[in-house]
């Protein structure tokens, strides 16, 4: 019987062995002298596997270790939504109560708006950290809690009526933390240590209030700039939608309690639920947690980035599995790590194909130059903005995208490491051109293909001129017109081109200048668009 038993235990210690060799392998390109990652995984609430890769300090060649503290960046939202519904559970606040309730100096718009659609991304509030982008601060700005406040209570109109539409946001979790510091009479960091963080033995986990206060062991963030390495951490001194720093080791002990709860049992069921729109809809978002499916199997997952800093917790809540990878190298994918990780353990339950999305390409399936062309171009829909398609050595790729789109047939496309369900269609049929892009979760989104317009150099010289916003302060843009187009300079950002995006309508990067005209069609203004925030408006000077 003994030596039945020894033979199990040499079995199991066979398979970790293996195992881990897998995972070595996925993260072999963040070994050595650079930034690296940490990654946990945990089987029915036990840590199965810890190890770290790379450097936390380059400078010093200080290793990595699970128990070096990351920048969490928006894996904090969990914890910041968890504080929300702990104080609703104990009758503190309700979760259909109006922001003003708490917070009377937003605007009176902001009257609306209620905690559920803080949580869910569902206020229409603008994103602060795009704001301060538009508004020319430079990505190491220190933005502070009255900072935010300011800059969102600035803003004239929201995004959209609250509760009709699902956009992201970070503005309503930094306005979440501040619910929870005037109702709870102390700091996000103070009520989540003593209500999460404490329970759980999570004794290396805080929310950073102070970016410049110190974090003992802490990794730095690295970003690669022309060819060298840089550190790039956080500068913020607001949290809620991030500010969280913590470690592998503690994140174990965090996602053992989705399998176990000791802590939010309640408020765990409700974060990892889709949440609804006012319509009944639901969206692909819970309230810090996003539910899904990876490879035939339910998920739970969200990930972050600030800086050097990019991070994912997974979870297979059937399967009472959890990843969780940590990473300070800017230029890692931590959710394809983490599913890769997956992989490793649950191949055998998996049911969709381990190298694409959610669809099967067909073997075999080539499209000639002419067929490939015909899908290149720009395409634009009205909340989502532009989608660019390049053609690369006989592939489609989304500009920006790394990996090529893989044909499940020559209309439909799907790319590998993408969710399960997502797909590209291309409307041969339509002699303008369009797409559709069909994601998990949410509706299916139309692109129509953009005509660019060409102007004479009279039409040029219409548009140039200086133009100011009230709601964006310090922020003069400046249209310039050559023989080669029109130009936008803003503050002191670098000069950029602007290519057509159709009449009166100009992008660059993932900016959009809707040009607006008066009674007697001169352009007198334009609306400004950028991802998370829509129709900044801007005036002639």
């Amino acid at each position: 019987m003994r030596a039945a038993s020894l033979c199990l235990v040499a079995a199991l210690s066979a398979a970790g062995q293996d195992q881990g060799q897998k995972i070595d392998k996925i993260f072999e390109n963040f070994s050595g002298k650079s930034p690296g990652c940490a990654v946990g995984v945990s089987q029915n609430g036990k840590t199965v596997f810890a190890r770290s890769y790379g450097l936390a300090d380059l400078e010093h060649e200080v290793p990595l270790s699970v128990d070096s503290p990351f920048y969490m960046a928006s894996v904090s939202k969990q914890f910041t939504a968890m504080s929300v519904l702990l104080l609703a559970e104990d009758g503190k606040i309700q979760l259909g109560d109006s922001i003003r309730k708490t917070i009377p100096e937003l605007p009176e718009y902001a009257g609306r708006i209620t905690l559920y659609h803080l949580l869910t991304h569902s206020s229409g509030v603008r994103d602060y950290l795009t704001l301060g982008a538009m508004a020319g601060l430079p990505p190491d700005s220190v933005f502070t809690d009255r900072g935010a406040l300011r800059l969102i209570s600035r803003q004239s109109a929201l995004n959209f009526e609250p509760g009709s539409e699902f956009l992201y946001s970070n503005s309503g979790y930094v306005l979440l933390s501040l619910v929870v510091k005037q109702v709870a009479g102390k700091s996000l960091d103070e009520f989540a240590r003593e209500k999460i963080f404490g329970p759980l033995g999570m004794k290396s986990t805080r929310f950073q209030h102070d970016h410049s206060s110190l974090v003992p062991g802490k990794a730095l963030g690295y970003e690669q700039r022309n060819g060298a390495w840089h550190v790039s951490n956080s500068m913020l001194d607001v949290v809620g939608d991030g500010g969280l720093y913590s470690t592998v080791s503690d994140m174990m002990r965090w996602v053992a309690n989705f399998d176990d709860p000791k802590v939010g049992a309640k408020a765990l069921g409700t974060m990892r639920t889709a949440a609804k729109l006012s319509t009944g809809k639901e969206i692909n978002y819970g309230m810090g947690l996003v539910p899904g499916r990876y490879h035939g199997l339910a998920t739970v997952q969200h990930g972050g980035g600030l800086g050097g800093y990019r991070t994912q917790v997974l979870w297979f809540p059937e399967q009472r599995f959890s990843v969780v990878s940590l990473c300070n190298n800017g230029s890692a994918n931590p959710a394809d790590l983490a599913n890769k990780v997956a992989e490793v353990y649950l191949s055998s339950q998996m049911t969709a194909p381990q190298t694409t999305g959610g669809s099967n390409p067909a073997p075999g399936v080539t499209l000639s130059a002419e067929e490939l062309q015909a899908k290149v171009g720009v395409y634009r829909q009205d909340e989502r903005g532009y989608l660019e398609i390049v053609e690369r050595g006989g592939k489609l790729y989304p500009r920006g995208a790394p990996l090529a789109l893989v044909p499940i047939d020559k209309e439909h496309f799907t790319s590998i490491g993408a969710p399960e369900g997502w797909e590209m269609s291309f409307d041969s049929r339509n002699p303008a051109g369009s797409l559709e892009l069909r994601q998990p979760g949410d509706p299916v989104v139309r692109f129509e293909r953009v005509s660019p317009v060409t102007l004479s150099d009279g039409e040029r010289q219409a548009f140039a001129g200086d133009f100011e916003s009230r709601e964006l302060p310090g922020a003069d843009y400046r249209i310039l017109a050559d023989a080669r187009g029109l130009s936008l300079e803003a503050g002191d950002r670098p000069t950029v081109r602007l290519e057509s995006g159709g009449t009166d309508r100009w992008r660059a990067g993932g900016q959009e200048l809707v040009f607006h005209r008066d009674s007697a069609g001169k352009i007198d203004g334009f609306f400004l668009n950028a991802g998370r925030v829509r129709k900044i408006q801007f005036r002639r000077m």
